[in-house]
């Protein structure tokens, strides 16, 4: 839940545990790319404090690396949060956009013209991760086992386009889908979002976004059915998971640039949260409808630095 200045945020905020559920990087799929974001804050021409430093980072190659601390759901349905460290990286080498979050990453082969208004993305992306993979606190969804991690391939998408309510803010929308690569499953999750960013000055960002994650038959049995085997060993009753709908959710992010500045490089701090609904098969397992809660939360804080 890419490749954004706006981002920053997010490099942080969002936990590296985030990446760990079948979630992971459906959320915020809808973000701009980094010149997008760039060309966003406002130039020369505009009132105070808006002004225009002598460099600018983001003209080249260039590399933000991030590292912070977040709280996200155990699992999915899970209502007990845990804490982790929080680590990403994002930038452009050699033309071509690229985001690490945790144990995933994406690419981003679109090469748009300077100063476009409309921008489109488009590349592979690739995942390490599961969900319940790891310990589990609640001793009754931990008697149905743990399953296993893996890796997931797939694409992402997008457009973003500048001056919706004034030069320089964004609207993005995009999607994303990804398989099971790993023989564990078989199955595929979707995703799509839409994000809107805007700066409140050249050292302080502010974006909202919403999102939407789907899976298939395959991805919702392996991760919410309860087996015979499982409802024995657990108390739970059984249960028959189906593809669809599996969650909306709603985000909120900030980055401020401790320079004064985001075009300078330099260290900046974020804050994120997210709040995510879980639907259809997701939210009816007995995993989540007896023992835990569709409500489902992420939230955190780190410090980034660009050059």
């Amino acid at each position: 839940m890419q490749q954004g200045l706006y981002a920053l945020a997010l490099i942080g905020a969002v936990p590296a545990a985030a990446q760990e559920t079948t979630t992971g990087e459906i959320t915020s799929e809808a973000q701009t790319d980094l010149a997008a974001a760039r060309d966003s804050i406002p130039p020369e021409s505009a009132e105070p404090p808006f002004v225009d430093p002598k460099t600018d980072v983001f003209d080249g190659d260039h590399l933000i690396v991030g590292l912070g601390v977040g709280a996200s759901s155990e699992y999915d349905g899970a209502s007990t949060l845990r804490l982790m460290p929080a680590m990403g990286a994002m930038g452009r080498i050699s033309g071509i956009n690229f985001r690490v979050r945790g144990p995933s990453i994406t690419t981003d082969l679109y090469r748009d013209k300077p100063g476009k208004h409309l921008r489109f993305r488009v590349g592979p992306n690739l995942r390490y991760g599961g969900n319940r993979s790891g310990s589990v606190d609640d001793p009754v969804v931990a008697a149905l086992g743990e399953l296993e991690r893996g890796f997931e391939a797939g694409v992402s998408f997008g457009a973003s386009y500048r001056r919706i309510f004034h030069p320089y803010d964004s609207l993005a929308i995009g999607g994303s889908v990804r398989w099971d690569i790993s023989g564990r499953h078989g199955g595929a999750i979707y995703g799509t979002g839409i994000s809107y960013s805007t700066p409140l000055s050249p050292a302080q960002v502010f974006g909202l976004q919403l999102n939407a994650s789907f899976s298939d038959n395959k991805h919702a049995n392996y991760n919410y059915s309860v087996t015979p085997e499982g409802s024995a060993a657990s108390g739970l009753p059984e249960y028959r998971a189906k593809g669809g709908l599996r969650e909306l959710s709603v985000g909120a992010f900030t980055a401020r640039d401790l320079s004064g500045d985001f075009r300078d490089g330099g260290f900046a701090v974020g804050v994120g949260v997210q709040y995510g609904r879980l639907k259809g098969s997701a939210a009816r397992t007995p995993i989540t409808s007896i023992r835990g809660t569709p409500n489902q939360w992420m939230l955190g804080g780190g410090v980034a630095y660009s050059f």
